[in-house]
């Protein structure tokens, strides 16, 4: 009985110790790809996301400020002298092509008319006296000269005091609104003297200056948008009316005339106005945001994942818009762009992928 008890002593012994045994072992190892998907990331492995660049269409744009202007302007001034009778208009008013404005006292032209049209019958009736006599031979041929030119001076002068009565009634010659009024009834105005102002507001222009390098890329009728931040709604399409001949040599620039509908006429002039324009529409460009770009002393940079590295990848840049740049060179579409954790980066080193984007079209 002895023995037996030692016996079962023994063999309990050594189960224990190969319970203990088993349990001393080490775990088996974990693969990389399960650490990256479960663990945090290590200091040689940053986690980053990624972003899947694309190539897409881009509209090139320029911004240009001006001030709107009106589209006629024009001033008024008397072609006659005289009394002014009627003054049918008053300053910021809106008045439509042909409304009389002022009517010129029309007496004196009258007796003027009148005077040159009883000279003109006296001149006939003494040409047909002169013209009888010379087919008789009683007169030389220079007396009728004289008679002949004597009738034609008195009919220039007859239609000559007649045009001076159609130019006493002034009338507008365009559509618009009175911008100067000064003249008065009752007031003597004497010939060229101006009595108003008056500016057509539609369609209404706007003056920009475009540099010699992008004004390549406009023609007439080029679409436009204007902005004008002091107005309720903002926004106006319009287009490219003229564009100048010759640059401003301080400037280096164009000047180009916008021109927008105004029909309400809330558009005034004097009021600035920022100017968009497409200056050219180009397909299949890869663009970035331009703060992932690194500054080098010998160029710039991006970091492109490459076999679950980051790898620096030198980049030719092109332009710019807003907050974005166009990569000319080094980048294509399909390539993926690490776009978080870049100050941890560094040429080829490991990264742990957190977050891949496809980039969106602007």
């Amino acid at each position: 009985m002895c023995a037996l008890a030692v016996l079962l002593a023994l063999l309990a012994a050594c189960s224990r110790e190969a319970e203990l045994a088993d349990t001393a072992k080490p775990a088996p190892p974990v693969s990389g790809e399960a650490v990256a998907a479960v663990g945090e990331p290590t200091v040689n492995q940053p986690a980053v996301a990624v972003l899947q660049v694309i190539a897409q269409p881009v509209a090139l744009h320029g911004s240009y400020l001006g001030y709107a202007a009106p589209n006629k302007r024009v001033s008024l001034r008397a072609e006659t002298e005289g009394l002014v009778e009627l003054v049918n208009f008053s300053e910021g008013a809106y008045v439509g092509e042909g409304q009389v404005l002022v009517h010129i006292s029309t007496r004196q032209l009258t007796v003027e008319r009148d005077r040159a049209r009883a000279n003109l019958q006296l001149a006939e009736s003494d040409l047909r006296r002169d013209r009888q006599a010379m087919a008789k031979n009683l007169i030389p041929q220079s007396q009728l000269d004289v008679s002949e030119a004597a009738e034609r001076e008195a009919f220039f002068n007859l239609q000559l005091t007649e045009l001076n009565l159609v130019k006493s009634v002034i009338r507008s010659p365009l559509s618009g609104q009175v911008k100067i009024k000064a003249v008065e009834t009752g007031e003597f105005v004497r010939k060229a003297q101006q009595l108003a102002e008056i500016i057509e507001l539609h369609p209404i222009l706007v003056d920009i200056y475009v540099p010699e390098q992008e004004i390549r890329f406009l023609e007439e009728s080029h679409p436009a948008t204007a902005v004008i931040e002091s107005l309720p709604e903002g926004t106006f399409a319009g287009r490219v009316r003229t564009i100048g001949l010759e640059a401003d040599q301080r400037q280096g620039s164009f000047r180009v005339q916008i021109e927008i509908p105004n029909r309400d006429r809330r558009i005034r002039p004097g009021m600035l106005a920022r100017v968009e324009l497409v200056l050219r529409s180009l397909a299949d460009q890869v663009i970035v945001p331009s703060a992932l770009i690194q500054d080098r002393e010998d160029g710039h940079i991006l970091y492109v994942l490459d076999g679950g590295r980051a790898v620096e990848r030198r980049i030719s840049l092109g332009f710019r818009i807003g907050d974005q740049t166009q990569i000319a060179n080094g980048l294509r579409p399909g390539e993926e762009l690490v776009v978080s954790n870049i100050h941890r980066l560094s040429e080829g080193v490991p990264v742990r992928v957190m977050e891949r984007t496809l980039q969106t079209p602007r």
